[in-house]
């Protein structure tokens, strides 16, 4: 029988015996938010549940289970979207990761997050961990699928975009039955979005603008899905899985392989 890498399947006398080995912990982070008409609310969530497992296997971390709720303020309003505040997730990541990290437990935190809006409450919640001296890492999975998605996508131009084909294709990979393409509108986004996305937080400029998703389009999704599949998706994940993997072991400075 494979050994597990789940905390929760874990007694706690095991989980002391493993965690001392592991070269961390990962937290996964998700959401529950509208992709558009096609895609299931908990795809953020659903994922983060499926892939950090991957992950751990490949660099021998422990996975907790995934915090499934997030910070969906510029999604608001759209049916089944649950927005989290940053301010009571950021106290709630801290005080999940603090546990993690008590004395004679986990060695090094990541936060694998799936919803990248979660990143401003998972910041705050790592400085303070830093600044208490633990070692604490964050990892964004839509980042990571991105890197290396130019030669796949079709849709150059907007196939990143929200419930696009890039996130639709990793979606089918996982849970194809919860996909419908046949209900996506496929739409080109408002023209607020190319202001947006000079301006954003995190885009590198001086100045920032914030807008929130009815300002880019109105289905809650944006890009050609129709191209999209279970294959794309299928070589995404296994892509991204190796990235995540190489920025974790090289963050923990483990060298040998854990698999």
């Amino acid at each position: 029988m494979e050994k597990t890498y789940l905390i929760e399947e874990m007694t706690s006398d095991e989980y002391l015996e493993r965690v001392k080995e592991a070269p961390a912990v990962l937290i996964p982070l998700g959401s529950v938010e509208v992709i558009g008409a096609h895609g299931p609310l908990g795809a953020d969530y659903l994922l983060a549940k499926t892939i950090t497992p991957m992950v751990a296997r490949e660099t021998g971390c422990l996975a907790a289970p995934p915090i499934a709720y997030g910070d969906t303020t510029e999604l608001s309003g759209w049916p089944g979207t649950v927005c989290i505040p940053p301010d009571v997730l950021e106290a709630y990541y801290y005080a999940v990761a603090k546990s993690y990290l008590s004395a004679g437990s986990a060695k090094a935190l990541v936060f694998f997050n799936f919803h990248s809006l979660n990143n401003y409450a998972a910041n705050a919640a790592c400085r303070r961990l830093k600044q208490e001296g633990r070692k604490v890492f964050l990892a964004d999975w839509w980042k990571a699928v991105g890197k290396n998605c130019a030669d796949i996508l079709e849709d150059a131009e907007n196939g990143r975009g929200h419930g696009g084909e890039m996130i639709t294709s990793v979606v089918m990979a996982l849970t194809p039955g919860l996909v419908k393409l046949d209900r996506s509108r496929n739409e080109t986004p408002r023209k607020a979005l190319s202001y947006y996305s000079k301006y954003l937080p995190g885009s590198g400029s001086p100045f920032s603008a914030f807008g929130n998703f009815n300002d880019y389009c109105e289905s809650g999704a944006w890009g050609d899905a129709s191209r999209a599949s279970r294959q794309k998706g299928e070589e995404l994940i296994r892509r991204a899985v190796r990235v995540v993997s190489d920025y974790i072991l090289e963050a923990a400075d483990i060298k040998h392989d854990h698999r």
